[in-house]
């Protein structure tokens, strides 16, 4: 028995549902049958896709991987009262990026938090840091086929305390000489009083002699 040779095949009139698994005959058709058009299917669903012709489709219309984090985040030391950022970009903008804060809690775009935020990047964003903001923080990346992780530590040093001090200098001149003299003539004269009511004088009779 002698195998039949393939000289045709026909797809047309098929409900294609296009995915990830049709990938493989796209190229197929791409490299067989590069430019006839009209002898092969075309996307069913999803309608995002109706239409299209099979041989058209590459990775960029589908999300067959989970996301790779290209741009980690790294431990950032900063001190507190600055603003800090701690970077996770994806491979691919079809994701979702959202930051667990040592806490535990889970911070999205687009969500609230006063001086926190993850920007349209997924970068996130701190305005103002506090010693309260140290620990370690993960990115979580996501898209319908899983998900990607990545951490870095933070960490918040105190802020320095900064004292100044003022020095004085006193400088002290002697007089000269002159000046001195000058300032002890302009010292008042002391006044003596005595006091004799209770004393007693007695007078010695002074002789006299005369000549006759």
């Amino acid at each position: 028995f002698t195998p039949l040779r393939l000289e045709r095949i026909h797809l047309h009139h098929n409900p294609w549902n296009c995915n990830c698994d049709i990938l493989w005959l796209s190229w197929w058709i791409k490299d067989k049958a590069p430019s006839n058009t009209a002898c092969c299917a075309r996307c069913n669903t999803p309608p995002s896709l109706k239409g299209r012709y099979i041989g058209e489709l590459d990775l960029n219309y589908f999300t067959c991987y989970a996301p790779v984090i290209v741009e980690p985040p790294t431990d950032l030391n900063v001190t507190e009262g600055m603003a800090a950022e701690l970077k996770c970009r994806a491979s691919t903008s079809l994701t979702s990026i959202s930051w667990i804060t040592p806490n535990g809690s889970v911070i999205t775009h687009g969500a609230y938090r006063v001086r926190i935020s993850v920007l349209s990047d997924g970068t996130l964003n701190f305005t103002r840091v506090t010693a309260q903001d140290t620990g370690l923080y993960t990115c979580l990346v996501s898209n319908s086929v899983g998900n990607t992780t990545a951490s870095a530590t933070l960490n918040v040093t105190a802020q320095e305390c900064i004292t100044y001090f003022s020095t004085i200098t006193v400088e002290t001149v002697e007089p000269s000489q002159d000046e001195a003299r000058t300032t002890e003539q302009i010292w008042p004269t002391p006044v003596i009083d005595w006091d004799t009511t209770n004393a007693t004088t007695s007078l010695t009779p002074q002789s006299t002699r005369s000549m006759e």
